[in-house]
């Protein structure tokens, strides 16, 4: 079997005499939704094309630094992100984007209650989609976020867990 999404092959992931799972292909949707072909072919022959609105949706992959400050400038890593209207917020707070592009949104965190250790929600929206949220780790660097164990004599040996010891 093999499927056709517009002109780009999907990836089957499963088969059955009766249903075909398959991944649609990451480039299949360049400029937004849009209405593609779908056919199936195999040793009997190609389907009458049916149609798939396909879109693509902003995701977020990281937010660097991963600790941040109201007032610091972050770069927010992912993919689909320069879309149109574009929404950025922290902490549910929108955020001022300076630059964007297609992979990266250069943005400074707006002023919230800060609670060193805590977390700030990350979320992007392109129009109608939004990226699955992602946290970022509130606090000045060097955080320390925990100390293991939290009791114990002189001479004794203790982990310190946190961000930017490096």
């Amino acid at each position: 079997n093999t499927v056709k999404i517009g002109s780009l092959a999907g990836n089957i992931t499963s088969a059955t005499s009766t249903q075909l799972a398959v991944t649609v292909p990451t480039n299949a949707a360049p400029g937004g939704p849009v209405d593609l072909a779908v056919v199936v072919t195999t040793s009997s022959g190609s389907s009458q094309p049916l149609k798939v609105q396909v879109y693509r949706a902003p995701r977020i992959a990281s937010v660097d630094p991963d600790v941040v400050m109201p007032g610091q400038e972050v770069v927010i890593r992912g993919e689909n992100l320069d879309g149109k209207p574009l929404v950025l917020s922290f902490a549910g707070l929108p955020a001022e984007v300076r630059e964007a592009s297609a992979t990266a949104l250069n943005a400074v965190v707006p002023a919230f209650p800060v609670r060193p250790g805590g977390t700030a929600t990350v979320a992007v929206a392109v129009g109608p989609d939004a990226a699955q949220p992602m946290d970022a780790l509130v606090g000045r660097l060097p955080l320390v976020l925990g100390i293991d164990p939290q009791r114990g004599v002189a001479g004794d040996r203790i982990g310190i867990k946190g961000r930017g010891f490096a």
